[in-house]
């Protein structure tokens, strides 16, 4: 299957963050695994460049053909801004080609001068009947299709009071966030809050595969009663955790919710998993002021 985009991508940054939201859809929707490393993702970036006070859109694009990592696009991109504002800037005119990526001289390379849409000589596939859809057909197929991310996440911060940082995190992947609504379905029997569980899945890094939620709940209702709680001990490891992690503590800082989520991963690694999150939590935001 090919998606195309529609030209409205601005920089090589916004291109690697179109992509990897791409990535997730289709694997929330299990059309594929997406892994570029094995194929079967590729992308072919398209971009020409207008000269300032230009009133014309480019006649021309170059195509960069199959691009198997995020970081390929977005350093290719990089790469092609540079030559092609060079060679604009002496006045020469570009035209329709097909370059690659060589990873190793980290620069592009001609691969052919691109055909005009005449030279494909397209024709109908001649296997494939055209499809036509009700507009009740399209209706039902759309209420078949599951929740995605975005919609999730939201659900995620309404219903059970996590961050959208956290929120974030959990439904990075369709089976996270399942495996979370799950172990916070067992824990409510058991007195667990669900922003607990969130917090041990996001920073004790829960290999997901390895405690069923069911087992993960167990395991918190006995360290439950293990918690470190003395403000003395939990400060000293604050410490620590901030001397040790002078860029998330500047990225806190600045704004980004997800180093604070971060160091406190950190303190309950140096604690085992036993530090009271709502303490250190509470330290960690008066260290930081």
């Amino acid at each position: 299957m090919e998606i195309v985009s529609e030209p409205d991508i601005n920089s090589p940054a916004e291109a690697k963050t179109y992509l990897k939201k791409l990535q997730q859809i289709i694997r929330y929707l299990g059309v594929s695994d997406c892994d570029m490393e094995k194929g079967s993702m590729r992308c072919e970036a398209n971009i020409s460049l207008a000269l300032p006070n230009s009133k014309k859109l480019p006649d021309y694009k170059i195509e960069i053909k199959n691009l198997n990592s995020f970081k390929f696009v977005e350093n290719a991109l990089d790469y092609e801004i540079k030559r092609q504002k060079k060679l604009l800037e002496t006045g020469k005119k570009l035209t329709q080609e097909t370059w690659g990526w060589d990873e190793v001289k980290q620069i592009t390379f001609l691969q052919r001068v691109k055909e005009t849409a005449a030279d494909y000589r397209y024709f109908p596939e001649p296997d494939i009947p055209p499809i036509r859809w009700s507009d009740k057909e399209i209706k039902r197929i759309k209420n078949l299709l599951p929740e995605l991310s975005d919609n999730k996440m939201k659900r995620l911060v309404k219903s059970y009071g996590v961050s959208d940082s956290q929120a974030a995190i959990l439904a990075a992947t369709r089976e996270k966030a399942d495996y979370f609504e799950e172990a916070v379905k067992v824990g409510k029997k058991h007195g667990l809050k669900a922003i607990k569980i969130a917090n041990v899945i996001i920073n004790q890094r829960v290999e997901l595969k390895k405690y069923l939620p069911v087992a993960l709940v167990k395991l918190l209702i006995k360290k439950k009663t293990d918690l470190i709680t003395d403000e003395k001990q939990l400060s000293d490891l604050v410490k620590q955790v901030i001397i040790a992690n002078p860029n998330a503590v500047a990225d806190y800082k600045k704004g980004k919710r997800a180093a604070l989520e971060f160091l406190i991963g950190q303190i309950q690694r140096l604690a085992k998993g036993k530090a009271d999150p709502k303490i250190i939590r509470e330290i960690l935001r008066k260290n930081l002021k």
